[in-house]
């Protein structure tokens, strides 16, 4: 049996009256973004900050318990950052944006 970030169950619900983003994704962006994970005091992320465009690549490397997989999770509204943002296209994606149902939605 294998675990993925993706076979998790966000525990994060759409404010009333979320918007879908309506267009392809261009960019995605995280400004200053801070976070530790729930019940601990390990700061995972501590002010990271990238844009990625359209046709771009990104690659995150790191020991484990680095922050890899929680820039996913961050992405896909499975957490909120303590601080900073995380954009789609310039728009914060929480609270205005709905959750992200699937990965795949984003591969186009």
């Amino acid at each position: 049996m294998s675990f993925a970030a993706v076979d998790l169950e966000p525990k994060i619900i759409d404010v009333e009256g979320a918007e879908e983003l309506g267009e392809p994704i261009r960019t995605i962006e995280f400004k200053d973004v801070f976070f530790t994970y729930p019940n601990t005091s390990i700061k995972v992320l501590n002010g990271i900050s990238f844009k990625v465009s359209g046709g771009e690549f990104l690659g995150v490397m790191g020991h484990t318990g680095a922050g890899k997989t929680t820039i996913l999770k961050l992405l896909m509204r499975y957490y909120t950052p303590d601080s900073g943002q995380v954009l789609v296209n310039g728009r914060p994606i929480a609270p205005t944006l709905p959750l992200i149902p699937s990965v795949k939605q984003w591969a186009s």
